[in-house]
């Protein structure tokens, strides 16, 4: 069971939004395999939006690890969000980071190149890499687009997502 508490997005009618279930994973599995990811093996921190058959087409996970900058503090980490590309331009992948953020006030994330812009026009700005979980920032070593991504790391107060 997720901690995520999910209001219906206003008028929204194609999809919905809900914590994810053990059953979700072979949906969730077919978005991250579209989205070229591996694939999460855990529905813990995981909200899925769901189309009217109940079929995942994104979903969004967070991990929570300890604060680079003040160890004392957990900080929730985008990891990862994706949306399946015939749900892509259609307030998916929007709706899952704003119900993110409503639920944990602050995120970071790291994001590649293709994916900062969307990250930008919601508000979250660019953050310096010391902010960065090693866990996290790590991924990009071993990832195989890294060469040519560019990948970015980003952050908001949840206040200013939109």
């Amino acid at each position: 069971m997720s901690d995520f508490a999910v209001a219906a997005e206003e008028g929204s009618s194609l999809f919905s939004l809900r914590p994810a279930q053990l059953d979700d994973l072979p949906g969730i599995r077919v978005v991250s395999d579209d989205a070229r990811m591996p694939a999460i093996e855990s529905v813990a921190h995981c909200l899925v939006a769901v189309n009217d058959d109940d079929e995942a087409v994104g979903f969004i996970r967070l991990k929570l690890l300890p604060d680079p900058l003040d160890p004392a503090l957990t900080v929730p980490y985008v990891y990862p969000v994706a949306v399946h590309s015939t749900w892509q331009g259609l307030g998916v992948g929007t709706a899952l980071v704003k119900a993110a953020a409503q639920r944990y006030g602050q995120l970071r994330l790291v994001a590649c190149s293709r994916s900062q812009g969307f990250y930008e026009q919601l508000g979250m700005a660019r953050a310096p890499w010391e902010s960065i979980a090693p866990e996290i920032a790590g991924d990009c070593t071993w990832c195989p687009d890294a060469a040519h991504c560019t990948p970015q790391p980003y952050w908001s107060d949840g206040e200013n997502i939109g």
